[in-house]
């Protein structure tokens, strides 16, 4: 596993997230409705820690995005957390499970659905005063690489805005019409401007939420392998085709032994396979796992 504390591992901060993170608050007074995207894969270390204490009465919809690539047993458990979890202002949670790149048209009217209904009370409160009828205006939110631009194209059901496997694709906030009277702002992605806890950081440099540059691959992809081994070691000895399932966490070393990845000397090529290993994580290639576990509802924070 890593060491070091997450300030050492990752360079944290890059400006065009210090500046979005300053306009964040200018720009939510002209949205009725928040959409904050998390990773499903983490979605309790994928929310901004400062983002609901900021969205004060804001009606928000938690979207646990990436749904196929979860660990489906556990992403049931978790959106009963979310559901249950203490939330602050007393606000009604709304959580819904959701895969931008294979969402049809049922998930989107389901999408859709649920933000108009949550928009519905500014919708009111703004024709009350007299003003012409306008779109529902919903900001969407989340860490960089959660998906957010996406979500945006898949509700448009074409290309319209920007995306990538990794951090950092959008870089300016833009407004999106949509044929349904509605607004969607994508926005780059927001950290928070401290660094995290080290498992935190560890599992967001694991799903690209901080650019590749900014973290060791080998150090991370370690930290993930145990992690995953905790509950998926008899699944990725079956995937790696080890010939019994280990009694030990998996390693970096045993997986570059069985792919035959060697260096000179024999030596095992370790950073191949940690470059391997995560570019399998991000793209699905491991089966749907899950980084995260929810805790019990006796120890949920305020969310």
């Amino acid at each position: 596993m890593a060491s070091g504390n997450a300030t050492q591992l990752i360079h944290w901060y890059p400006g065009h997230v210090a500046k979005w993170d300053r306009l964040l608050e200018e720009t939510l007074k002209r949205a009725d409705v928040v959409l904050e995207v998390r990773d499903a894969r983490l979605p309790l270390i994928s929310r901004h820690p400062e983002l609901a204490e900021r969205l004060g009465q804001k009606p928000v919809l938690t979207l646990l995005n990436k749904a196929s690539l979860a660990d489906a047993d556990v992403l049931k458990a978790w959106v009963h957390y979310l559901l249950n979890a203490p939330q602050p202002h007393e606000r009604r949670p709304s959580v819904l499970p959701w895969d931008a790149l294979h969402a049809g048209t049922a998930q989107r009217n389901a999408l859709l659905k649920a933000l108009n209904r949550l928009g519905q009370q500014a919708l009111a409160a703004w024709c009350a005063k007299g003003l012409k009828p306008r779109p529902l205006r919903v900001m969407v939110v989340g860490f960089p690489n959660v998906g957010k631009s996406t979500v945006i194209n898949a509700l448009l059901q074409r290309k319209k805005v920007a995306t990538g496997h990794r951090a950092g694709v959008t870089r300016a906030a833009q407004w999106v019409r949509l044929p349904q009277s509605m607004e969607l702002l994508d926005s780059p992605g927001i950290l928070p401007a401290y660094a995290l806890a080290q498992e935190q950081a560890l599992c967001l440099a694991a799903v690209h939420s901080v650019g590749s540059a900014a973290f060791d691959e080998e150090q991370v992809a370690r930290f993930v392998l145990e992690r995953l081994s905790t509950r998926y070691q008899a699944h990725l000895a079956q995937l790696w085709q080890l010939p019994t399932a280990p009694q030990e966490p998996l390693t970096l070393e045993a997986f570059a032994q069985v792919r035959g990845w060697l260096l000179p000397q024999g030596r095992l090529d370790v950073v191949r396979a940690a470059q391997a290993l995560m570019k399998d994580l991000r793209l699905g290639r491991l089966g749907p796992v899950t980084l995260e576990e929810p805790p019990a509802l006796h120890e949920a924070p305020c969310l």
